[in-house]
């Protein structure tokens, strides 16, 4: 996650954990710049980015899209992981409640990213909020289809 804008040190300065590593991270305003705002970086490379080209976009064929409004709820912490989403406009806001209860929020997720992917593959509830910041537009992959396609990568290599 280190990037030429300070993102990695901008996370640490921040006192997150090495868990909130696993979000893109939002670039610190410019300093002198009393306009400057900060903005989401560019979608890293992610889970399913690794699949072939094919795979991936089969994968997406028969991803669901879903609209949010601003400041609605996709899922909370502690909900079943049962697919994820990929941004395709908007932006999200994805937050983990401090020991303290206040809000801390982990990353501004932007247009490209993926969130929700590791509940996916580990079945576990998720481990943080994800709020939209903006009006959003997602994709929804479920995880019967991301199975669908690990089925298929397996077959591919001769691994079943």
């Amino acid at each position: 996650m280190r990037n030429g804008s300070g993102g990695f040190s901008f996370v640490f300065a921040m006192g997150l954990s090495a868990a909130a590593l696993r979000y893109p991270v939002v670039s610190p305003p410019s300093r002198g710049h009393k306009d400057a705002m900060a903005k989401p970086l560019p979608a890293p490379e992610n889970l399913l980015s690794v699949l072939p080209p094919e795979l991936a976009a089969a994968l997406f064929a028969t991803a669901r899209s879903l609209k949010l409004k601003a400041d609605q709820t996709l899922f909370t912490a502690g909900d079943p992981g049962d697919g994820c989403y990929r941004v395709e406009q908007g932006l999200l806001k994805v937050s983990v409640v401090s020991p303290s209860g206040g809000e801390r929020i982990l990353a501004i997720l932007g247009p490209g990213a993926l969130v929700g992917e590791f509940a996916m593959i580990d079945a576990q509830p998720r481990s943080a909020s994800v709020v939209a910041a903006r009006d959003s537009e997602l994709n929804f992959i479920s995880r019967k289809s991301f199975e669908g396609v690990a089925e298929a990568i397996r077959t591919s290599i001769g691994t079943s």
